[in-house]
């Protein structure tokens, strides 16, 4: 018997949150994977917006330090 709790950590793992990625993906309808293609396509399209604007920049070209405790 599956074990609700095991089953739920199971999610907590990168290979666990692929997998249920994709379970959700192939559970989509046709009409709700292209919308959110088109939302995806949106949102690179607003990114590279606010990049162009210098108010998006990327994580390589401004490294986060860390400061000491």
């Amino acid at each position: 018997m599956n074990d609700p709790v095991d089953d739920a950590w199971k999610l907590c793992t990168w290979e666990g949150n692929r997998r249920s990625q994709i379970r959700y993906g192939l559970s989509l309808t046709l009409r709700q994977r292209m919308q959110a293609v088109e939302e995806m396509a949106d949102l690179a399209r607003h990114f590279e917006q606010l990049h162009k604007q210098g108010k998006f920049i990327s994580a390589s070209r401004n490294p986060v330090t860390l400061r000491k405790l």
